[in-house]
């Protein structure tokens, strides 16, 4: 007979600043079966049935040893759903922590190339467009004022 022998506690792992996942299931959660037993039981007691011989025994036996198989199936079919079920958690985990990364290594690419443009930056360069600039805007604001007085009622005048 089988008998798990590990922790009963969940871990849990911060994956961002708000967001935290379970990294492991608990044996409970992976080998309970509907019945209240385990996995282990339920396979042992199929194992017994099995070597136990259907049809030298009576009606009342072969109605067990039924009944021991049924169960478990039964138990070995829900925990095969259960491992689905987990197996379909940590895949939605997996993807959402890939998802985490891949954002995390594009804000890093964007934070070096921002590093980059402001340490690699040609100062001559950077004062003498924004001189240009700062003369374009000055002529703008010229052109402004010289234009907002005109209209046809002026022109009418």
């Amino acid at each position: 007979m089988v008998n798990y022998q590990g922790s009963q506690d969940a871990i849990k792992q911060h994956i961002d600043a708000d967001r935290e996942v379970t990294v492991n299931f608990t044996a409970q959660q992976v080998l309970q079966t509907a019945t209240g037993g385990d996995i282990f039981q339920s396979l042992d007691l199929a194992i017994n049935t099995l070597k136990t011989p259907y049809q030298s025994a009576n009606p009342q036996a072969q109605s067990i040893l039924a009944a021991n198989i049924d169960s478990a199936h039964s138990d070995l079919q829900n925990t095969m759903k259960s491992l689905s079920t987990i197996s379909s958690q940590l895949g939605s985990q997996l993807k959402e922590v890939e998802q985490l990364n891949s954002r995390s290594e594009d804000v890093s690419l964007l934070l070096k190339e921002r590093q980059s443009q402001l340490t690699n930056t040609d100062m001559a360069a950077e004062i003498a467009e924004y001189y240009q600039e700062e003369a374009i805007l000055q002529a703008s604001y010229s052109l402004f004022a010289q234009m907002k007085d005109l209209s046809l009622f002026n022109l009418l005048r």
